[in-house]
């Protein structure tokens, strides 16, 4: 039988840095396999405020094109997650990551933004579907 690595090594995302430092690709963030790939999908936790630059650089790096968040940021007066997006079309930068609100939409239970991220020469553009 094939001995095959752990599963947190075996599926984990790792960031692309030009920082030679040991745990500088770390993202706490896992492959799921899907229909076409055994890289699909990513699932991770929201971001902490120092984590916030990894998680868009990751974003980038893995070209994704929709984030699903499942929880609201606080949720029963508990912080779930760091708001890590901008609140307004004013573009915040987050270490070397900028990311820009395009648009927003509320609709009943969910919102929906679209937002530019800009890292050094490169560009993308992402989609968030959000509990409202």
């Amino acid at each position: 039988m094939q001995e095959l690595p752990p599963d947190d090594d075996f599926s984990r995302v790792r960031l692309i840095s030009m920082n030679e430092e040991e745990g500088a690709d770390y993202i706490n963030a896992n492959y799921i396999p899907g229909y076409n790939s055994s890289q699909e999908y990513i699932a991770t936790q929201g971001p902490l405020p120092e984590t916030r630059n990894d998680f868009w650089k990751m974003v980038l790096q893995q070209k994704s094109q929709i984030i699903v968040m499942l929880t609201q940021c606080n949720e029963k007066r508990r912080v779930k997650c760091d708001h890590y997006w901008p609140f307004t079309e004013e573009p915040i930068t987050y270490g070397d990551i900028t990311v820009e609100m395009i648009s927003e939409e509320e609709q009943d239970d969910w919102a929906c933004r679209h937002f530019r991220i800009i890292y050094v020469s490169h560009e993308a553009q992402v989609q968030m579907l959000s509990p409202g």
